[in-house]
């Protein structure tokens, strides 16, 4: 499907978010500390997988190990942040999957740790530059995007997935010789 980079942005990575140098994480009250840092990590780059959050906030704070208490300090940040908590994701409020996100240097996501949202985007986007291609080629292409050389099961299956969610919502037409295209009531 050709150069496909060109349909993406590079992933941007949010500047560290410190707290303030008396905060102990792990202090329950200190929570508050939390949620503008929490704000600020989702608002560039969200929709953010839950695992990536905590990555970024045990950089940021020099964390080790997230134990029970400051895990349970961030979930309250996540509560009182302004975003919403779906499944593993953290998304700001009204906001939308508007870009598909590259990998960059010191920046790759797995496959689980990317949107629905954002694959199915990635997925329209190749679809419209090429206009029709087999489900194979769709799916090596979305890989490649995402930096991945070569797909597994897990891959595969995940990007399958969006794929056949888009058939079923009628976002995607599949011919009967396998070639997916963009459904032309959009």
């Amino acid at each position: 499907m050709g150069n496909d980079s060109r349909l993406g942005h590079p992933y941007v990575r949010s500047e560290p978010q410190r707290l303030p140098y008396w905060a102990d994480p792990s202090e329950p009250a200190n929570y508050l500390h939390m949620v503008e840092p929490i704000n600020a990590l989702v608002a560039t780059e969200g929709p953010i997988h839950i695992d990536l959050v905590l990555e970024r906030l045990r950089d940021w704070w020099g964390i080790g190990r997230i134990g029970h208490n400051i895990r349970a300090n961030i979930d309250r940040a996540i509560f009182q942040a302004n975003v919403i908590r779906s499944g593993d994701f953290l998304t700001a409020r009204d906001a939308t999957v508007s870009e598909v996100r590259t990998p960059t240097s010191g920046c790759s996501r797995k496959v689980d740790q990317i949107h629905s949202d954002e694959i199915a985007l990635a997925v329209v986007m190749l679809l419209r530059d090429v206009g029709a291609a087999g489900y194979a080629e769709v799916l090596q292409s979305v890989a490649r995007l995402y930096g991945w050389a070569r797909t597994g099961a897990v891959v595969d299956r995940r990007i399958s997935g969006v794929i056949d969610d888009l058939i079923r919502d009628g976002d995607l037409a599949m011919s009967a010789d396998g070639t997916l295209a963009v459904h032309r009531t959009q």
